[in-house]
């Protein structure tokens, strides 16, 4: 039996371990990126800002009637606003109640030819509760924010818990 030992330098073992970590780090990546790109799906995002919404000619703007975001596009006199109130005017706004949001989400928003302006909070619920009946993500909320609003606690006079909401 020949048991003779085999010296090997320093520099053999940093190539070899250089070598190695390559390897794992270009296999590792190459398999991140093919399970990404497989498992995700990609919903085009065509509309960012109103003024791709206004400039889009085949989207029309769902919207609520009467409350904050109708008056203040109403109440504008110029800008990204006025245009997008004047949407109206040429038919390319629907005024519907919240509570057929989730139908016109899940038709005309998700067809791609409507766009839903609600508060942020609302188009969160929205998104989720209808990624919970389909088990897919088909819509996508724009960057822009354009209306902030605060929100209130309202209780009746007299009642012993406005103390408490008055105090914090």
């Amino acid at each position: 039996m020949d048991t003779r030992r085999v010296e090997v330098g320093w520099r053999e073992v940093v190539v070899v371990g250089v070598w190695a970590v390559g390897a794992m780090v270009v296999t590792w990546s190459y398999c991140c990126n093919l399970m990404s790109q497989l498992t995700v799906r990609h919903v085009p995002m065509p509309v960012q800002t109103i003024t791709d919404l206004v400039n889009h000619k085949s989207y029309t703007v769902i919207m609520e009637p009467n409350n904050i975001v109708t008056d203040t596009l109403a109440n504008s006199k110029s800008g990204e606003y006025l245009k997008l109130y004047r949407l109206g005017e040429v038919g390319r706004v629907k005024l519907q109640h919240a509570a057929s949001f989730p139908k016109a989400l899940d038709t005309l928003v998700k067809r791609g030819d409507h766009a839903l302006i609600t508060n942020s909070v609302g188009a969160d619920l929205l998104i989720s509760n209808l990624f919970h009946q389909t088990g897919r993500c088909d819509v996508y909320k724009a960057r822009q924010t354009f209306i902030t609003s605060t929100y209130c606690m309202i209780g009746q006079r007299g009642s012993p818990v406005i103390p408490s909401m008055n105090h914090w």
